[in-house]
């Protein structure tokens, strides 16, 4: 059963014929909460596009850091300054996990680590890690995910930062029994890495822990991220 915190809130805009009971029925049988209680409403029709673009503002991750939606201009300029498409995948940089390995990843940058690095982001959502890697001096990144729709966002980002061509974007499986996403390379494309960052869930941190620190060269550095405080030892 996946871990549901108990206090968690969610909101949804249908069409005023939607089933929105058919849709919360669906979701207490994949998240097995039979007592999932729901209110609904009708709103004004709005330009909810420019709406949902306002919630969305720069984010300043450090000091010499933002992530600056597309439609935004940058607060600093001269600052390491990631461009995303917010919304489309997991990775906005509003999440504690997300902002923590951003400031990883700085960290390193300022002690040179990253200089031409080679970077795994497993679990990439957005591309965030990845895309902030390379802005700091990456040589060059791969990126997985087992959901389709975030391995466009991830590629789009790539693009929106100039970084098209250093950033690999592959679909993968959700577990050790779906084929290998590296596999299917070919030629000299890497297949260790200097450093491998995965910012997902505990449970699956554990299961794809052979493969994690199989993609890690000798002396490689392994980063993971999304363990809960209640889950950690």
């Amino acid at each position: 059963m996946p871990y549901v915190n108990p206090k968690l809130a969610s909101s949804g805009l249908f069409c005023s014929q939607h089933d929105v009971e058919s849709s919360v029925q669906a979701a207490r049988d994949i998240l097995d909460l039979p007592d999932l209680t729901y209110t609904a409403e009708q709103v004004v029709d709005q330009e909810w596009v420019e709406q949902i673009k306002a919630s969305y503002v720069p984010v300043q991750i450090t000091p010499n850091m933002y992530i600056v939606p597309e439609w935004n201009e940058p607060t600093d300029p001269s600052a390491i300054n990631i461009r995303l498409m917010p919304g489309v995948a997991f990775g906005t940089g509003e999440h504690p996990t997300t902002s923590l390995c951003l400031q990883y990843l700085a960290s390193l940058a300022d002690k040179g680590a990253l200089s031409g690095a080679s970077i795994m982001d497993y679990g990439t959502g957005s591309g965030v890690l990845a895309v902030a890697g390379l802005l700091l001096g990456a040589g060059n990144a791969v990126g997985t995910d087992t959901d389709p729709l975030a391995v466009r966002a991830a590629e789009a980002n790539a693009a929106l930062n100039g970084l098209r061509d250093k950033f690999l974007v592959m679909r993968c499986g959700a577990n050790l029994d779906d084929p290998e996403p590296l596999a299917e390379l070919s030629g000299d494309l890497v297949r260790q890495f200097d450093l491998v960052v995965a910012n997902i869930l505990r449970g699956p941190l554990i299961e794809l822990q052979p493969r994690l620190t199989s993609y890690c060269k000798p002396g490689g550095m392994l980063a993971l991220s999304g363990i809960l405080k209640e889950q950690a030892p």
